[in-house]
């Protein structure tokens, strides 16, 4: 064999891995499909509608992108043609499955006995859901964690950003500066690095979801945290007795954003949630029980559930109630000036 040849197959081995890398890692801009025939209008009314990168094309539904106005039938089939030959849709290997979470990012709590039942703390790519009463440290929690997500990777961080949907008007940028002072880190950058907004109902909750794919798509750094409040109105309905079918909807619907969101650009998201009192027939015993709200819908559409309840003083407790990976367990934590840390004896 000629040592031209022999180069030529060494050169093409090379761009083979090089391509496997970039369809690896995405996320690919929609831009990205004129490359493929798809017509620059086209490409407009897709980011219209919040559909930003080619992964978001290939995760959506032929028929919602049926829905889009100005696109043809023929038209989505070309575009979905040309977004799944980028984007790899079928069978994988276990092994290759393994090698890709193990490059899964894991963001530090703040607290080492939290991160511990956590094998590492809040894993990227997937919908952590913390739930539980007031004052048992949610919000102190993800306070927490839009700092902890900006700190270098061998400090526990995800060396990126941090979005904010705050639906309950409880963020407050001083908390911060609090936390950043612990970890060393400038509070001016820390501020700058976390995207704030105030949501006022369901409705603008989602569109600030399509806004807030459209930015990760823009920024030269990728948002390691998103943390979304969940639909407060939610607590005033009892999903054991009344079922609201429309709500229900709309909160699948989220909850399906939410997750293309962490598929697409490889971001934790965690989402806080309310409980409510339940009476069954065990209640004369043991008092009415504690579930969160969204019924099953919610249950089934998070990846890892974290229920938060009070203990001493500062102190609060944190198990693990259903995840794909972890064990169920308990951890004590506590909240202190600087955000969350260990509990000192």
């Amino acid at each position: 064999m000629s040592a031209s040849v022999e180069q030529q197959r060494n050169q093409r081995s090379v761009q083979q891995h090089e391509e496997a890398e970039e369809i690896q890692h995405g996320p690919f801009p929609v831009e990205q499909l004129q490359a493929s025939g798809i017509a620059a209008l086209d490409i407009k009314k897709l980011k219209d509608v919040g559909i930003c990168t080619v992964e978001s094309v290939a995760y959506t539904p032929r028929k919602d992108l049926l829905q889009i106005k100005g696109i043809s039938e023929a038209k989505v089939d070309k575009i979905i043609e040309a977004a799944t030959k980028l984007v790899p849709m079928g069978f994988t290997s276990a092994s290759q499955l393994h090698a890709q979470r193990m490059e899964i990012i894991q963001i530090t709590t703040g607290s080492r006995e939290l991160d511990k039942i956590l094998e590492g703390g809040i894993e990227t790519g997937s919908i952590t859901e913390l739930y539980g009463e007031f004052r048992c440290g949610k919000t102190q929690l993800c306070h927490t964690l839009c700092v902890t997500c900006q700190l270098p990777l061998d400090q526990g961080g995800g060396e990126g950003k941090a979005m904010y949907i705050d639906a309950e008007g409880t963020f407050r940028p001083q908390r911060l500066l609090q936390i950043a002072d612990r970890f060393g880190l400038n509070g001016a950058d820390v501020l700058e690095n976390v995207a704030y907004a105030r949501a006022y109902n369901t409705d603008h909750q989602s569109r600030l979801l399509l806004e807030a794919a459209s930015m990760m798509v823009e920024t030269s750094e990728e948002a390691q945290f998103v943390d979304v409040f969940l639909y407060s109105e939610f607590s005033k309905l009892d999903f054991g007795i009344l079922v609201c079918m429309a709500r229900q909807m709309h909160l699948a619907k989220f909850l399906r954003s939410l997750q293309k969101i962490a598929d697409e650009f490889g971001v934790a998201v965690v989402i806080t949630n309310q409980v409510v009192s339940q009476v069954d027939g065990s209640a004369v015993f043991a008092g009415p029980q504690i579930k969160p709200i969204g019924g099953n819908i919610m249950a089934h559409a998070t990846t890892t559930r974290l229920a938060l309840r009070k203990g001493r003083g500062e102190e609060r407790i944190c198990k693990v109630i259903s995840s794909p990976c972890l064990a169920e367990g308990e951890a004590r934590f506590q909240i202190c000036g600087e955000g969350v840390s260990d509990v000192k004896d």
